[in-house]
């Protein structure tokens, strides 16, 4: 799966948002992320492959979780994230 072009992180204090650029006619909506789900979005990039262990293994360092909970957070995040039409599968 891939991060598609087009969508934007903000961060404005302790709040992240995803944007589109203006070029997604039906995107209505800002997307809110918690601190972790920023984290994730800035390891992947656009147009690249993501490698799913790598996630998992960049969470773990810098959280300090351990490898399951890690494990469930990405592929839940992912999924969503294809499922609302920021990542393609």
């Amino acid at each position: 799966m891939k991060k598609k072009p087009g969508f934007d992180l903000h961060e404005i204090g302790d709040t992240f948002m995803i944007t589109a650029d203006g070029s997604h006619v039906d995107f209505t909506q800002v997307i809110n992320l918690n601190e972790t789900a920023a984290y994730i979005w800035q390891q992947c990039s656009v147009g690249q492959e993501v490698n799913h262990q790598e996630l998992v293994d960049a969470l773990m360092k810098e959280y300090e979780v351990d490898e399951s909970l890690a494990q469930k957070d990405v592929h839940d995040l992912l999924l969503k994230w294809v499922e609302i039409g920021l990542f393609e599968s």
